[in-house]
């Protein structure tokens, strides 16, 4: 876009309309993909029409598998977003004090990338962890004739951590967490957290899976925290620090709702 929308005498504007649409039709594909996890077939055929297909047919565990892999790596991954700091900073808007363009109401002329980020990745996690698509996964086990054909809750929940908490499950990693990779950190903490603590209406296999990521990660987290040596920023070292406090009290809330 750089290349191509950036003409002599010309204002930034078109370069930042390319941006703002790519980005959507970016997110757009994200959610198509996020379809084909938990998806299912539904067919209008009748009996004894051509073919045999019935109503419902689970998508194929290798296409669900595709797809978990496509939003793992170009959504939930660390190197997932990459913007040069000078293309940034040519994102600006029109300032013309003129009702026909849609920029005159907007507080800010810059882009707010952080948060345009955080919507495409929250959009995906809200739909993956969605409780209907969760009881679907579930139901899909026994809709087909072997466990090996259906894409399992538990590579769902372990293929998410791991790509979102991708820098405190390698000890070798050096813990620069950036902001991006903060925002989405804690939103999944956010979903996780709400599974066990019953504030979302998951099936129980669900429940106990989001449980088993918290005490996964709170393992992680402290041993990031303790790591000899440890290289991050500021921020970094907040983020982690509160995350596992998080952590902790929703693992201590959740003994007390069990106990009673």
């Amino acid at each position: 876009m750089e290349a191509k929308l950036q003409r002599p005498g010309e204002g930034y504007q078109v370069l930042r309309r390319s941006f703002n649409g790519a980005m959507g039709q970016f997110g757009g594909m994200m959610i198509l993909a996020s379809k084909y996890i938990g998806g299912v077939y539904k067919y209008r055929d009748h009996v004894g029409d051509p073919g045999n297909r019935l109503p419902i047919e689970p998508v194929p565990a290798r296409e669900q598998k595709e797809a978990l892999g496509l939003l793992t790596k170009n959504l939930f991954s660390p190197n997932a977003f990459q913007f040069s700091p000078r293309l940034l900073s040519k994102l600006s808007a029109e300032r013309y004090p003129d009702f026909t363009n849609p920029a005159f109401l907007q507080r800010r002329y810059d882009v707010p990338i952080h948060q345009a980020v955080l919507n495409l990745q929250r959009a995906v996690l809200d739909r993956v962890y969605h409780p209907t698509v969760l009881g679907r996964i579930l139901d899909n086990e026994l809709m087909v004739a072997s466990p090996a054909d259906a894409l399992s809750m538990g590579l769902l929940f372990n293929s998410i951590q791991e790509a979102v908490w991708a820098e405190v499950k390698n000890p070798g990693a050096s813990m620069m967490i950036n902001s991006y990779r903060r925002s989405l950190q804690r939103e999944h903490l956010r979903k996780v957290i709400a599974m066990v603590l019953r504030d979302a209406a998951v099936p129980e296999d669900a429940r106990t899976l989001a449980r088993q990521t918290l005490v996964s990660l709170r393992g992680q987290l402290q041993g990031a925290l303790a790591r000899p040596g440890l290289k991050s920023t500021a921020e970094a070292r907040a983020h982690l620090s509160e995350s596992l406090a998080r952590v902790d009290e929703a693992l201590k809330a959740n003994a007390q709702r069990t106990a009673f």
